[in-house]
């Protein structure tokens, strides 16, 4: 991958540290901005959010309190300016993991993919849940998926209702990556196991133009990651496999451009891991890739309307343990136009989650806390399209 070196300073407020040529204006009506959090008297944090058709959002998490054993899953629902509009708790949530993913359907509702462990006491037993709610939050579906020792990643909504879950499975004694059809009742329609290379994910699923799905592998043991276009009932159209030097990589996101291209990003490395973004073409080509060092891998990409893609990941600064958050815009062709770092005075925010709005900024989701304090809260972000918080 072609190396692009971010390692910024951390200023106690947003500042630009680099920046090229400024881009113009693409919408003429302003992005609104706002930093909101919620959260318990110890731990909570947002994997997933999604703009909703009303412009408002929807959030898939954890909160954890004190008197419990295990987190909470959380589901929370905001308007337009951050203001929540309800939210919903279910028991035996995961700690540590990520497999949050929420989508809206297109009832207006909403499918929840989430660990949940079923295990008795201390003994964990983690399966793969799938819930569905109605607009106003009430729970039409709260399924458990055990067969196959299936783990989720991802989830996408689909035209009929129903939605599609991706992670990796147990086929043949080799943990493969795992696609399932669910209708919107939650009954199995089609399940496809994949020829993989050991623990290879479906880590992103994203609906084509043509009304086909594009979906991404996290890589395994080095072995490279790959991107599949498939038809409705699951059957291959396409397959690309993508190598790096002998480095393994986690896709976090993927999305598809104006043109019918795709954005990936995510991170890459073997101990140490940093960020990346690569761009194809609409049959999978390579069009470039950017590798960005300076942050702790977990990079999320998404294209903006001029064309180019934002990028926002977690810089750490070690000196003062603490986190802040590194906004990067690239040109179409993967030149940095400018990069900035948001922060706050002895408080750390992790970013886990970005979507963009429909004013032409983003949403991120993650959390924000002083890390010597233990008391972390979930961080909803929203930015304009020049990383103005």
């Amino acid at each position: 991958m072609s190396c692009i070196c971010l390692f910024l300073s951390s200023p106690l407020a947003a500042q630009e540290v680099k920046k090229g040529k400024k881009p113009a204006a693409v919408n003429s009506k302003a992005a609104s901005t706002w930093v909101k959090t919620f959260g318990s008297p110890e731990f909570d944090s947002g994997y997933s959010i999604k703009q909703t058709s009303d412009g408002g959002y929807i959030i898939a998490g954890y909160t954890f309190y004190p008197s419990l054993q295990r987190p909470d899953l959380w589901i929370l629902r905001l308007d337009a300016n951050g203001s929540k509009i309800w939210e919903r708790k279910f028991e035996k949530a995961v700690h540590g993991s990520e497999e949050y993913a929420v989508s809206e359907g297109v009832d207006g509702g909403f499918w929840i993919l989430a660990p949940k462990d079923i295990g008795k006491g201390y003994a964990s037993r983690v399966v793969v849940r799938v819930i569905r709610l109605d607009p106003a939050g009430k729970v039409l579906l709260d399924k458990n998926f055990t067969e196959n020792s299936v783990t989720g990643f991802s989830i996408l909504a689909a035209p009929d209702g129903g939605c599609l879950v991706g992670g990796y499975g147990s086929n043949a004694g080799l943990q493969v990556p795992w696609l399932m059809r669910l209708y919107r009742q939650g009954n199995l329609l089609w399940e496809r196991f994949m020829d993989g290379t050991g623990t290879e994910p479906i880590s992103a699923i994203v609906r084509a133009p043509d009304d086909h799905y594009i979906v991404a592998t996290s890589s395994s043991w080095k072995k490279g990651f790959r991107i599949m276009k498939l038809k409705s009932d699951g059957g291959a159209i396409w397959s690309r496999r993508y190598y790096s030097d002998n480095e393994n990589e986690r896709i976090r996101a993927m999305a598809m451009t104006s043109d019918e291209g795709i954005v990936l990003s995510g991170e890459t490395g073997n101990t140490s891991f940093s960020g990346f973004i690569m761009r194809l073409n609409g049959n999978g080509d390579l069009q470039w890739d950017r590798r960005i060092y300076g942050t702790i891998g977990r990079l999320y990409a998404q294209p903006t309307d001029d064309g180019g893609f934002l990028a926002v990941s977690s810089q750490e600064r070690g000196e003062v343990r603490k986190m802040d958050i590194l906004v990067a815009k690239f040109g179409s062709k993967g030149n940095v136009l400018w990069s900035k770092v948001l922060g706050e005075h002895g408080t750390s925010y992790l970013v886990f989650a970005l979507d963009r709005t429909s004013d032409g900024g983003f949403i991120m989701a993650g959390s924000k806390g002083a890390m010597t304090v233990g008391n972390i809260d979930l961080a909803i972000i929203k930015i304009d399209a020049d990383g103005k918080a």
